[in-house]
């Protein structure tokens, strides 16, 4: 395993967005610290089981005007709308934007108990070698997607309303930019 591990806590409708390939960011205050390439999902009340994990391939950190960039671009709009994403980062010079590349379900929910973990960090903390051999033991290793690859197992039909507008009108603003992300170096999970 390239970096390391960390168990993320995260609301469940977020981290089941990431799990079906429709978020390809995770916002923090605070970004895990070095390399986290493996990044394990503790969904928070009412779940309280760690259901999968995403692989990160990149943590952008950013003044917060220049992530809501990344944001329109990647297509996040569904998931924080503007006022949400200042009242978060109020007070924060660098906003912070885990970029998915790849996610997998576990075949059963976790609890913290069966690591060995007394309770959930507020935000994120490290797991360590043995912590993932007995995640490893207990559920095996998920089958990791791409979400493009997530997305294309989804029904048209089970689509969000309104996603297909939002997508539009970020790619419309991306078009009539000169700086687009991509020209940054932001992929956000798309191949």
């Amino acid at each position: 395993m390239a970096g390391k591990a960390v168990l993320l806590s995260i609301r469940p409708r977020y981290g089941e967005a990431i799990l079906l390939g429709q978020k390809t960011l995770e916002f923090r205050r605070r970004p895990p610290g070095g390399d986290c390439a493996r990044v394990l999902l503790y969904e928070t009340v009412p779940v309280q089981r760690i259901v999968g994990e995403l692989q990160c391939k990149a943590v952008h950190s950013r003044d917060p005007d220049d992530l809501w960039q990344l944001i329109e671009y990647c297509d996040e709009l569904p998931y924080i709308e503007r006022d949400q994403f200042d009242d978060y980062f109020d007070g924060c010079d660098v906003a912070h934007a885990l970029e998915v590349t790849r996610a997998g379900r576990y075949c059963r929910p976790v609890a913290l108990a069966e690591l060995g973990v007394d309770r959930a960090a507020q935000s994120w903390r490290y797991v360590s070698q043995a912590q993932l051999d007995e995640l490893q033991r207990l559920v095996g290793t998920p089958h990791m997607l791409t979400p493009s690859q997530l997305r294309a197992e989804l029904s048209r039909s089970d689509m969000p309303a309104g996603r297909e507008a939002s997508r539009s009108r970020a790619l419309g603003k991306i078009a009539n930019n000169v700086s687009t992300p991509s020209e940054k170096g932001w992929s956000c999970g798309r191949r």
